[in-house]
């Protein structure tokens, strides 16, 4: 991959968005000159991805932006990427585009199979590939970088982790998944009632859309149940965590401290009425707020990981 920064364009520096349009678009500056263009328009009927503008002088750069397509198809789950005919022709065909009537088209690569599928706690020796298969499911999914293997690292030292509850996939005889949970509370009128909460959810790129995330979730949540614990309240993906059972926490009386419930703030009862009878304010133990930025900076050097980029569907 090229070595320059790519940079997200505002429509101050691309005036070429469309109004209307949700097209993102990404640039290469020399001494401040935009020299390299990309800009991709998503196809949300048939759920892929089309370059609408490829502009490149250098094979490096040419490279880079092909590089940045695929991991925006795969950040965002779509299934193919297509580009009209271009000058670029036989980078496209080496990097496994296919041509058509002068449309060119990269189709996603099915999961892998699996074959052995374990769910079991985490042990000590499996520490680092957990972490480094956290670091790979999350990097530029919610944020440039990502900090959720930071946090993992992080969590497993505190009061809070609960590890009798958290699991990890082991797919094929290897680290595929892991869930991870810890205390939370909910300040209802009169007192504190301790709660659950989990984070990271990860699954491995390659094996994301196999149903592993489905069966972390269902093994844990069975095993929160019967560890007597009321309900779960979460912050994730809603589109995801609905068809689980999870539903926005207004169904409980649940809030932020600053009195909202957002889409994404989510809650599951593992009780009858285990949430519907402690309405109140979530609070997310302090732990979370503490992290360091700039320890998790030095933390993600250790991983041989794409740059940290924006894309469109960060929070």
């Amino acid at each position: 991959m090229s070595e320059k920064l790519i940079q997200h364009l505002s429509p101050a520096n691309w005036p070429h968005y469309q109004e209307s349009s949700n097209s993102a678009a990404w640039g290469i500056f020399e001494q401040q000159r935009l020299v390299a263009v990309i800009e991709t328009l998503p196809d949300e009927i048939k759920n892929g991805l089309k370059i609408v503008t490829f502009q490149a002088d250098a094979e490096s750069d040419a490279q880079a932006f092909i590089e940045l397509a695929k991991e925006q198809a795969q950040l965002e789950n779509r299934q193919f990427i297509t580009i009209a005919a271009t000058t670029w022709l036989k980078l496209f065909l080496k990097n496994g585009f296919s041509q058509d009537s002068g449309t060119l088209t990269w189709l996603r690569s099915k999961p892998e199979p699996i074959k052995t599928l374990e769910i079991r706690p985490e042990l000590e020796m499996d520490f680092n590939d957990v972490e480094t298969m956290i670091n790979q499911a999350f990097w530029n999914k919610f944020q440039p970088g990502s900090i959720e293997a930071y946090l993992l690292q992080q969590l497993r030292k505190s009061a809070i982790y609960l590890p009798k509850l958290s699991r990890i996939a082991i797919v094929n005889g290897e680290v595929g998944g892991g869930i991870f949970y810890s205390k939370a509370e909910i300040q209802t009128k009169n007192q504190k009632v301790p709660i659950l909460t989990f984070g990271p959810l990860g699954v491995a790129p390659k094996w994301q859309g196999t149903g592993i995330g489905t069966q972390l979730l269902k093994t844990t949540l069975a095993l929160a149940k019967q560890a007597d614990y009321q309900g779960v309240v979460i912050t994730g993906v809603p589109n995801y965590y609905r068809q689980h059972g999870f539903q926005p926490t207004v169904n409980f009386g649940i809030t932020l401290p600053d009195g909202t419930t957002p889409d994404f703030l989510m809650g599951y009862e593992l009780q009858p009425g285990g949430l519907r009878t402690i309405p109140g304010i979530y609070q997310e133990n302090e732990f979370f707020e503490k992290l360091s930025l700039t320890e998790n900076d030095h933390y993600n050097e250790r991983f041989n990981q794409r740059s940290a980029q924006w894309f469109p569907q960060q929070l």
